[in-house]
């Protein structure tokens, strides 16, 4: 389920790199519950497991995905703030798609503006030789 979308810009001085951001929740069920879905053949099954997941406490686990610019990169250590149903901030490590190597962070605080849903942070790149801060502004679709 796609908790947040998003794209905007990193903007460093005079230089910008368009930006897009997804965010996804992956269902962590727990083996006998999802056994037990399969034999009855649901056919809400993710409704049902994500259901069963806040009764049980079940830890969310997310997968983010970020584009810099021409570049692609993985979000690992999703930390997620919830208000009122909707995502009120997020930070994260961005690492390189093979996933072996922190290449940098970003941190979102998202909020209402005009009517539109909108983020604003920081992301910082640490994978050249000299670490780059960004300002980030985002236009955010949530899930």
């Amino acid at each position: 389920m796609t908790i947040h979308r998003a794209s905007g810009f990193a903007l460093n001085g005079t230089n910008f790199h368009v930006l897009r951001i997804h965010i996804v929740e992956a269902l962590n069920p727990q083996p006998l519950y999802l056994k037990s879905l399969l034999e009855t053949k649901s056919n809400s099954t993710e409704r049902r497991i994500r259901e069963n997941n806040k009764t049980q406490g079940s830890n969310h686990r997310y997968r983010g995905y970020l584009r810099l610019g021409g570049e692609d990169y993985n979000l690992a250590g999703m930390i997620i703030m919830y208000e009122n149903g909707k995502t009120r901030n997020y930070t994260a490590d961005i690492v390189s798609q093979s996933g072996s190597v922190r290449v940098g962070t970003i941190s979102v605080i998202l909020r209402t503006h005009e009517g539109a849903r909108i983020g604003e942070g920081s992301l910082t790149m640490n994978h050249t030789r000299d670490p780059c801060v960004y300002r980030v502004l985002l236009a955010v679709d949530e899930g």
